[in-house]
């Protein structure tokens, strides 16, 4: 059974969760990492707080959850319905793919985007809020529609049928377009308008709905053919015959010329006439219908011949021979006039008109037998043209089945190759199971290692920790001890110096005389009548009054008595030690 990247996932979550269990304890202090596991619900829920990330796992429900707080993700897998769900903050992008329908939607917030992929159905649905565009891709018709609501156009392309058909809402614009028939059709409700345009027979159609004009042009035959319905005027232009035939439906009247042979004719319907024009033979004809006469003249042999239906008489006029020739044909006579030799002659008609019947009627027979011939070699024409049609449509058949097996067979490849790639992702991701295993038990055995290592290092912690434990209670109370001592230390010295500052005060103060005192004992400054003298009441000596402005309590006297700034230290330093 295949296994897709979602099952795959929570297969190999799975049995990393198994072999990891023994060590989760130790691993949450290791890498700041929580796991809690419910046997009941069969939820896990992992959590890392280094990486800012929370993985939840339900194996009734077979779905995972993936948090990322740094990148703003979260990934959810569902392996029941083989979907996937990424949604990122950050880009303000979602991905939802489903790997039963094979199916991807891909939307992005910034861009106001949506991409719809069917694998089964082979298609392809974008959607773009911003540009207001709309674009459909078939991967089996072949076919791609791409829809523009700003522009308001559509375009619509079907690769099978070699097709693309434009339309524009704006403009009122409609252009289709046909890449096996090579025919382009455009059309222009505004302006209404219709060009048809075919490559292969090399004709264009242009028809205009306002001013009621149609054009025709062929490429091949080079001949244009333009209507006015309004004017009621067609105008036919052969540039191969270098003819062109220009019919008024209002005057009905026709106009051809032909370039080559330098002639033009022109019927006039509503006077019955037809005047004919040979600018190289320089020939006029002109018949009138109504009058049934026919004139013809030629300037070159300077001939004139009039013919009169109604009188059935034909008058032929020689300008250089100055000859006149009148034929009757009631009266079958015929009048020949010479003006140079002053000569008339006249004859019947009747005997030589015997001898032309005879000939006309071989000739009609001959003209018959080659109609015949030309009969025949048309429906052997005819024969061919039809079978030529039968070998073209065999051979269009034939082409169609062609391109419908190449297109089966590149069908079939790009399934082989698929199956190929996913064979070649199986194994891959196997191999990478396999190798992602042996990388864990490494990882567990490493542990393994680890911890024994830590059990051995714990034991000879608490080892250390207990004669730690020894050695700071024999310090504490070696401290204790010293602490006493000075304490009695520092008594005995205050008894000590009370003692000798008793037996100094209960000796007699030494007062010294004034006679000898010259300067003061404390700063060496002379005495005068400025600086006087001073006694102290502690120690007898004279200062002056700077070095003696200090007054302290004394056992000599009630009330505080001055003494020198040495005494003064002394006493402030025995008084303070008394009184703490």
């Amino acid at each position: 059974m295949k296994l897709g990247p979602e099952s795959l996932f929570v297969k190999r979550r799975t049995l990393n969760l198994g072999l990891m269990s023994p060590l989760l304890s130790l691993a949450k202090y290791l890498t700041h990492t929580t796991v809690s596991c419910d046997a009941i619900a069969h939820t896990t829920v992992s959590c890392d707080a280094i990486a800012h990330t929370t993985v939840s796992c339900d194996a009734i429900a077979h779905t995972t959850v993936s948090c990322d707080a740094i990148a703003h993700a979260t990934v959810s897998r569902d392996a029941i319905a083989h979907s996937t769900v990424s949604c990122d903050a950050i880009a303000h992008s979602t991905v939802s793919c489903d790997a039963i329908a094979h199916t991807t939607v891909s939307c992005d917030a910034i861009a106001h985007t949506i991409v719809s992929c069917d694998a089964i159905a082979h298609t392809t649905v974008s959607c773009d809020a911003i540009a207001h565009t709309i674009v459909s891709c078939d991967a089996i018709a072949h076919s791609t529609v791409s829809c523009d609501a700003i522009a308001h156009t559509i375009v619509s392309c079907d690769a099978i049928a070699h097709t693309t058909v434009s339309c524009d809402a704006i403009a009122h614009t409609i252009v289709s377009c046909d890449a096996i028939a090579h025919t382009t059709v455009s059309c222009d409700a505004i302006a209404h308008t219709t060009v048809s345009c075919d490559a292969i027979a090399h004709t264009t159609v242009s028809c205009d709905a306002i001013a009621h004009t149609t054009v025709s042009c062929d490429a091949i035959a080079h001949t244009t053919v333009s209507c006015d319905a309004i004017a009621h005027t067609t105008v036919s232009c052969d540039a191969i015959a270098h003819t062109t035939v220009s019919c008024d439906a209002i005057a009905h009247t026709t106009v051809s010329c032909d370039a080559i042979a330098h002639t033009t004719v022109s019927c006039d319907a509503i006077a019955h006439t037809i005047v004919s024009c040979d600018a190289i033979a320089h020939s006029t004809v002109s018949c009138d219908a109504i009058a049934h006469t026919t004139v013809s003249c030629d300037a070159i042999a300077h001939t004139t011949v009039s013919c009169d239906a109604i009188a059935h008489t034909i008058v032929s006029c020689d300008a250089i021979a100055h000859t006149t020739v009148s034929c009757e044909a009631i009266a079958h006579t015929i009048v020949s006039c010479d003006a140079i030799a002053y000569t008339a002659v006249s004859f019947d008609a009747i005997a030589y008109t015997t001898q032309c019947d005879t000939s006309l009627k071989h000739k009609t027979e001959m003209v018959r037998t080659l109609e015949e011939k030309t009969n025949s070699l048309m429906a052997a024409l005819k024969d061919n043209e039809k079978k030529l049609k039968k070998c073209e449509s065999d051979k269009a058949a034939a082409e169609e089945t062609a391109r419908k097996l190449g297109q089966i067979m590149a069908d079939k490849e790009s399934k082989r190759t698929s199956l190929e790639t996913d064979l070649r992702i199986e194994r891959e991701w196997r191999a990478n199971l396999q190798k992602n295993l042996d990388k864990e038990k490494e990882r567990t055995s490493a542990l393994q290692r680890e911890q024994q290592q830590l059990r051995r290092l714990e034991a000879e912690h608490a080892t250390l920790q207990a004669q730690f434990q020894l050695v700071k209670t024999q310090c504490e109370e070696q401290e204790r001890t010293l602490t006493e001592l000075g304490s009695h230390l520092s008594d005995s010295k205050l008894q000590m110096e009370g003692m000798k500052e008793m037996q100094q005060m209960n000796k007699e103060a030494m007062w010294a005389s004034d006679k000898d005192a010259t300067n003061c004992k404390l700063c060496e400054k002379p005495f005068s009548v400025a600086r006087r003298k001073h006694h102290c009441r502690n120690c007898g000596d004279i200062f002056c009054a700077e070095c003696s402005d200090n007054k302290m309590p004394h056992p000599s006297s009630s009330k505080p008595v001055r003494v020198c700034d040495s005494c003064h230290e002394v006493l402030l330093q025995r008084y303070s030690a008394s009184g703490n």
